[in-house]
């Protein structure tokens, strides 16, 4: 990739299992998100206040209760305002258990898809964050129902995000 060397590169969880949740207030180092982009999948829930999610050239404005997928390799950045919000950030080679998937998550779905009280979404971190024995299988599961609704929402795009996003890398 031509700007691979302006990808966040960062490994999160562990090798068994590489998926990192993180949680921003106020006061939290990079409560703003400065623009930025990795080939990890990024899922945005926003708890409290209003979160303006920069995604490509697109901007989505997110309240308590919405949440978004974000394709890896798409830029993004947000702006939080009096915000409580948490991002789940994971390699998308967690999900892939056949060549079909792997497709699909790489080449179909091509562009954020917001969601409104997602209980799956809700879910996905709730159960990352138990520990409880086994959540590991609940939570991929999870994934799959969220990558799978994300899947059935992509639309083609006059303008295709990743393609434009590609322009303002450069100036990044």
């Amino acid at each position: 990739m031509k700007y691979s060397y302006f990808y966040e590169d960062t490994r999160r969880g562990t090798a068994d299992f590489p998926l990192e949740i993180y949680h921003l207030c106020e006061n939290s180092p990079r409560y703003h998100m400065q623009t930025h982009w990795h080939k990890d999948i990024e899922i945005i829930r926003v708890l409290e206040g209003v979160f303006e999610a920069q995604i490509g050239d697109s901007l989505f404005t997110l309240k308590k209760g919405d949440s978004i997928y974000i394709p890896g390799g798409v830029a993004h950045g947000g702006n939080p305002e009096k915000c409580v919000y948490e991002c789940i950030v994971l390699s998308p080679s967690i999900m892939y258990s056949t060549q079909k998937i792997r497709t699909i998550i790489k080449s179909k779905i091509l562009y954020p898809v917001p969601f409104r009280d997602n209980p799956d979404v809700n879910g996905l971190f709730e159960k990352f964050l138990s520990k409880q024995e086994g959540f590991e299988l609940e939570v991929i599961g999870l994934l799959h129902k969220i990558v799978f609704s994300a899947f059935k929402k992509q639309t083609p795009q006059k303008n295709n995000i990743e393609h434009r996003a590609n322009k303002i890398k450069p100036a990044i």
